[in-house]
């Protein structure tokens, strides 16, 4: 009997120990994970602000590409003179061309609205990594005057969105000198 007890004790203590050990392994896996996020996250601010620099000459014209970072499925890009007039509606011109695209919206929606509102509340951002779902993460990444979405002979565009195409998000940077950086998608 007493064997009996032993043996049930030392399966009760290999569980505890066994539970124990694939939980603090899990949550070790979990935070490198994280960590991977927050440093391609990092490195695409980086990469994202070396290309923006570099097209502030006049007349420059480059196609950028950067690889997304993590689970972020769209670029988005702001006029400064929006966020900074604290404009109360607006007009969002998606990668396939359109001001409305359902499929888009529908994943981001709950995102959109946030930036909209921080449009509105003269939050400084006016660029923007988002993931996709109603609980999808939106990284507000950083405020620069030099950008625009859309010059006076165009028609008026608020905000450019590009999704994440392959792992990559490719756009078109134009410096416009003192009109600043235009953001255009890629012509087809």
């Amino acid at each position: 009997m007493k064997a009996q007890i032993q043996q049930v004790f030392i399966y009760v203590m290999a569980i505890i120990v066994i539970g124990f050990l694939v939980v603090v392994g899990g949550r070790m896996i979990f935070d490198v994970l994280d960590d991977r996020c927050s440093v391609e996250e990092g490195s695409f601010i980086s990469s994202l602000q070396r290309e923006i620099s570099g097209a502030e000459q006049y007349g420059t014209k480059h196609t950028v590409k950067i690889g997304a970072p993590c689970e972020h499925t769209m670029l988005c890009f702001i006029r400064a003179d929006a966020v900074n007039q604290g404009d109360n509606s607006l007009v969002t011109e998606y990668p396939d061309g359109s001001n409305a695209n359902s499929d888009i919206e529908e994943k981001h929606w709950a995102n959109v609205q946030i930036m909209e509102t921080n449009v509105e509340d003269s939050i400084p951002y006016n660029i923007y990594l988002m993931e996709a779902g109603p609980l999808g993460k939106l990284l507000p990444i950083t405020f620069d005057s030099r950008i625009t979405t859309s010059l006076n002979s165009q028609p008026t565009r608020d905000a450019v969105c590009f999704t994440r195409t392959n792992g990559v998000f490719t756009f078109r940077l134009e410096g416009q000198g003192r009109n600043g950086i235009l953001v255009n998608p890629i012509a087809s």
